[in-house]
């Protein structure tokens, strides 16, 4: 057994120094306190009390160095013990200060806190930096340091540098007092355009007063800078009172598949910018067919570009992608058929095939359903269909039909709404939906019965028209591995096929995440998981595409100072990046989402703060010599004497 050494009398003295150190700091700050409460009850207002305050460090800093004439009490004052159990306690303090609340009315005070307010206002640690005690633990400190610095008898350079670090503490105590007494700091709220010559502070009593600047600030411009996406497969586990995280799975990952098989599910793949892209392939024989024209252009870079001939009166039509309007069909009859004037125009077609019919329809039409007592009616319409990713709702990604899709709304033979599904014109065998019942739906984007201008290539007679005004204006051959000219633009024709068979595969089109899915095999069933869109795993366990935290990168807003004569000074301003003019500093501090014109800003003047920074810099500096000069200096006077070391300088 081993038997604990007893203390030796240096260790109890240090420890019981320590100990009549922190008494003595915490009956400095009661006695501020107990003076706040006394200057209150006197009826002081908020500007006496501010000097008061100050008065109160200036008798604490006086107070400690009459008691540093002392030689009973010399030791402990002017003692590193004392300087530094002192930094140490207003540093505490501080931490303090900025846990709780500061400068809030005493609703806000009791609503945050409860009971714990009544020791909050009894101690003023709801306004910490400008009470009493807090100033005269910061006299106090000081005037130990000066009493420090003062005992020191014989200079040294070592004795130099830790004077100058004594010194730096001392000045930036000042800078603090400064600082935490005069300072100001309010807030101001503006929409872009407007101007303002104020802000508004707070007060201790919760009520709020406007200081005026000096000078007038206009917001230009705001701007939310976001992070791309980042999309996790998350699985939830759904109980009662809500849903619980069980996994979350970075779909990118190369340890994807595994962890999603511990929860019964296989990843197939995954398309940050999801697009079905369209294969054809020349026809073997029998099965359905279309006539196919591929192109390229040489600073295209999604490879070929196809357009479909199904037979269809409008033919194949691409429009975008740079090279449009641009149709094709391969009949020369039906060609023919396709000119016609302005006013007999019309837009592309939107046609849903249920068994044999197939059903022209429009947004906002209700249609009897084929071969079943109930309805449907067209809700929305989309040409290139993709998910917002900041509202997480169904959008336009352009003006082409580069993914045309339908919204259907399925309702029984009274009308009544029993579910909705979304029908896919790139890819038909997919019915995203809520399970409403019905019918198998397939939908497709048809061109217009009607040309008017353009470029209309015809497949059986190689030859491309140019249509103006519903008639021929021109005619010109091609062929495979030629080009044809789109409104001044030369066209490579890179494949021609008169049968062939198209299919879709999942692609991206980029590596952001713009329209992210995923495909998982549950149960040897082929789903796709999405935004918006979960599968059931079973077990009570649910799948989603989820984005990870929140998306918000920075804020930034562009303020300009106005003088009288025109503009001043023009900066941008974000996170912890201010506007400085007039002794004020503008911070960003807040924005509101559904307002994209708002933006906050805490303006704080501080003019303690040279004090703070010269004082760091000097105790930085002295530091430096302690550590650097000295031993130089040490090293290089025995060369210079031609002697060998000597005694400490």
């Amino acid at each position: 057994m081993t038997r604990r050494q007893p203390e030796t009398g240096s260790e109890r003295a240090a420890g019981g120094t320590t100990g009549r150190i922190v008494a003595v700091l915490a009956g400095v700050f009661v006695l501020g306190v107990a003076a706040q409460h006394l200057a209150g009850l006197v009826g002081a207002d908020a500007g006496k009390l501010r000097i008061l305050a100050v008065a109160a460090g200036v008798a604490a800093f006086a107070g400690t160095l009459a008691a540093a004439t002392s030689k009973r009490l010399l030791p402990v004052v002017a003692s590193a013990s004392f300087g530094a159990v002192s930094l140490v306690t207003l540093t505490l303090l501080s931490i303090l200060g900025t846990v709780i609340l500061q400068g809030q009315g005493r609703e806000v005070m009791l609503e945050t806190y409860g009971s714990l307010n009544a020791a909050i206002d009894l101690l003023f640690l709801g306004d910490l930096f400008h009470g009493f005690g807090f100033s005269a633990l910061i006299g106090t400190t000081a005037g130990a340091l000066v009493a420090t610095v003062a005992r020191t008898k014989r200079l040294t350079l070592r004795r130099l540098g830790l004077i100058g670090a004594h010194l730096g503490c001392i000045v930036v105590l000042a800078g603090a007092a400064v600082g935490s007494i005069w300072g100001i700091k309010g807030r101001i709220k503006m929409h872009v355009d407007e101007e303002q010559d104020s802000f508004v502070v707070q007060r201790s009593d919760g009520t709020t007063a406007r200081i005026p600047l000096g000078f007038t600030v206009r917001l230009d411009a705001f701007e939310l800078l976001r992070y791309e996406p980042d999309y996790r497969l998350s699985i939830f586990e759904v109980e009662k009172d809500g849903e619980k995280l069980v996994a979350s799975i970075d779909p990118r990952s190369g340890k994807a598949a595994e962890k999603l098989r511990e929860h019964g599910a296989t990843l197939v793949g995954y398309w940050p910018d999801h697009q079905m892209k369209l294969e054809v392939e020349p026809a073997a024989a029998g099965g359905r067919t279309v006539a196919a024209l591929g192109l390229g252009t040489r600073s295209n870079g999604n490879g070929r570009m196809w357009i479909l001939d199904d037979g269809t009166p409008g033919g194949g039509r691409l429009e975008g992608a740079g090279i449009g309007p641009l149709a094709f069909v391969w009949d020369a009859g039906r060609a023919e058929r396709l000119l016609g004037s302005a006013e007999e125009g019309a837009g592309p077609v939107h046609v849903i095939a249920i068994g044999s019919e197939r059903i022209a329809v429009e947004v906002g039409k209700v249609y009897p359903l084929p071969g079943a007592s109930g309805f449907f009616r067209v809700v929305s319409a989309f040409g290139d269909f993709v998910i917002d990713p900041e509202t997480k709702q169904p959008s336009e990604r352009s003006a082409s039909p580069n993914n045309p899709a339908v919204h259907v709304e399925i309702q029984d033979g009274e009308g009544s709404s029993i579910g909705t599904r979304w029908l896919f014109a790139n890819f038909p065998s997919f019915n995203h939906g809520d399970g409403a019942p019905g019918p198998d739906m397939r939908y497709g984007l048809e061109g217009a019965a009607v040309m008017t201008s353009g470029t209309l290539a015809v497949g059986e007679t190689r030859q491309v028209w140019t249509i103006r005004e519903g008639k021929i204006a021109g005619t010109r051959s091609f062929a495979v591995g030629s080009t044809i000219e789109v409104d001044g633009r030369e066209i490579d024709v890179e494949a021609l096929h008169h049968e062939a068979v198209a299919s879709y595969r999942h692609s991206s089109r980029s590596d952001e995440a713009r329209n992210p899915m995923a495909e998982v095999q549950v149960d040897g069933e082929s789903l796709l998981v999405s935004p918006g869109r979960a599968v059931d795993l079973g077990g009570g366990l649910v799948l989603a595409l989820v984005p990870r935290g929140d998306d918000v990168r920075d804020y930034v807003s562009t303020l300009t100072v106005m003088g009288e004569s025109g503009p001043v000074l023009t900066r941008k301003v974000e996170v912890n990046s201010p506007l400085a003019f007039g002794g004020y500093s503008f911070y960003q501090s807040e924005y509101d989402p559904r307002d994209p014109s708002f933006s906050g800003f805490e303006v704080v003047k501080d003019p303690g703060i040279a004090l703070v920074y010269g004082g760091l810099g000097l105790l930085l500096a002295s530091v430096m010599h302690v550590i650097l000069v000295v031993p130089l200096v040490r090293r290089i006077r025995p060369m210079a004497a031609g002697a060998g070391p000597k005694g400490g300088s």
